[in-house]
């Protein structure tokens, strides 16, 4: 699973006491999917805090072994290697095959879960110093479409070989999702999860209205540190805060817009809440894509559960755009 997106988020913990004060904090780090996935729980017991945590890193563990790009035996890459012929998957990587395109089509192709070629090519620039040649990438962007992706029962097939699946806009919203799942069925209501940046919650803390989650600003956007009360949501942020190369003059970004296959120019961090962390996620990624304006018009039409933070630079000028409810305390946020 690539590590896709890198925020500037922490968290502010609060405990409490009230009618769930026999609830006790318990707090638990293991590296999943290539990262750190710290979980925060309220039990009885520790007995019922760990056995929950043992069940939700297990699953975790098993979806980086069926979705991960990184990994040669996953189930993914035996898929992408069986092209053009169909290949019986799981459960697991098939749901995950449907909500990535249904994704893609609300977001008409901002977010697009085939665009593995020229992400490919992008890493090798990153590590090169160099912009992919011309002939390169018109290749690459010859093997993007979700067009590729033919699902039968219980199976895939992806019908260009050489076309590729990447996760690594929804994949860590997808686990999210799933670890919310477990925990829920453990009975741990109250919880938070933190990975990698990528979040999700439940109940608050006993005693407290929210969990208080902190997003700081790009540099470039501005010093300002965003605080959010949320419950029971996921909140995914993206941008090119960390992962960008510079070539020139010119800075690119880690996210690859699908229409010209090369990385964002713009400066821009987005950060969405939503129920779902798989909708987060994408719409994330979607939004730095389609700029403030675009993904305001994509979550009014597609996404009314949803609502965002968008933080742009433009001549100089930084503004930080709100798009939705958003449980947002920025004095200074429209």
């Amino acid at each position: 699973m690539t590590r896709w997106l890198v925020h500037g988020v922490w968290l502010a913990l609060a405990t409490g006491c009230g009618s769930t004060d026999s609830l006790q904090r318990f707090e638990y780090v293991e590296m999943a999917m290539a990262s750190p996935a710290r979980l925060v729980l309220y039990a009885e017991s520790e007995t019922i805090a760990r056995q929950a945590a043992r069940r939700t890193y297990d699953r975790l563990h098993e979806l980086d072994r069926s979705l991960s790009d990184w990994n040669e035996r996953s189930e993914l890459n035996r898929l992408l290697g069986a092209a053009p012929e169909p290949f019986t998957v799981s459960d697991t990587l098939q749901e995950a095959i449907v909500l990535a395109l249904e994704h893609a089509r609300s977001s008409n192709g901002a977010f697009d879960p085939t665009i593995g070629p020229v992400v490919e090519l992008w890493r090798q620039a990153r590590a090169n110093g160099t912009l992919p040649d011309d002939s390169e990438l018109s290749a690459a962007r010859a093997l993007v479409g979700i067009d590729a992706i033919e699902l039968g029962d219980g199976t895939v097939r992806i019908a260009r070989a050489g076309s590729k699946i990447d996760f690594g806009g929804i994949g860590k919203g997808i686990a999210i999702d799933e670890a919310r799942d477990i925990l829920q069925r453990e009975g741990i209501k109250h919880h938070l999860i933190d990975f990698d940046g990528e979040i999700g919650v439940g109940h608050p803390p006993p005693g407290q209205d929210a969990w208080r989650v902190s997003v700081q600003l790009a540099r470039e956007i501005g010093s300002e540190t965003l605080e959010l009360e949320v419950t029971n949501c996921a909140i995914s942020t993206s941008g090119d805060r960390h992962q960008f190369m510079t070539i020139g003059k010119t800075r690119y970004s880690h996210v690859v817009d699908p229409t010209t296959g090369l990385g964002l120019t713009r400066q821009i961090q987005v950060t969405v809440v939503s129920p779902s962390g798989a909708t987060s996620d994408a719409l994330a990624t979607a939004g730095c894509v389609l700029g403030p304006t675009g993904l305001a018009e994509l979550i009014e039409h597609s996404y009314p559960e949803a609502s965002a933070l968008v933080g742009t630079v433009r001549d100089g000028k930084n503004t930080l755009t709100r798009i939705g409810r958003i449980p947002v305390l920025a004095h200074d946020a429209p």
